[in-house]
């Protein structure tokens, strides 16, 4: 997807309320649920720590429930459904280890 910072954000919001939007229901709540459930084993994997959780249908999972859309250097929406917050991040970093790990430091760390 070509997505601005914004639009983005709602889309991370649109998955962060279970696929509603004004109280329409624009995505089937069984695909929000499969995202999620049934992960691909990533733990083998030695980027980085956030990238060993697994890897759902589109978008990979972290630890307490939370899950993540990454897009090539430092394009992230991280939906955190425990503290109903959605983080969205547009940036450009060769070092995306880095951006995730800020993102959970200065933002989602501080929401849990």
């Amino acid at each position: 997807m070509f997505l601005r910072t914004h639009e983005l954000a709602r889309f991370a919001r649109l998955l962060l309320q279970d696929g509603l939007w004004e109280d329409r229901r624009l995505l089937p709540a069984g695909y929000l649920r499969r995202m999620t459930a049934d992960p691909a084993d990533t733990s083998a994997i030695t980027e980085g720590e956030r990238f060993t959780y697994g890897y759902g249908l589109g978008v990979w999972l972290d630890r307490s429930g939370m899950y993540r859309m990454d897009g090539r250097y430092g394009q992230y929406a991280v939906i955190c459904p425990a503290a109903r917050a959605a983080v969205t991040v547009t940036a450009h970093s060769e070092c995306e280890v880095d951006v995730l790990e800020a993102i959970h430091e200065l933002v989602i760390d501080r929401l849990t």
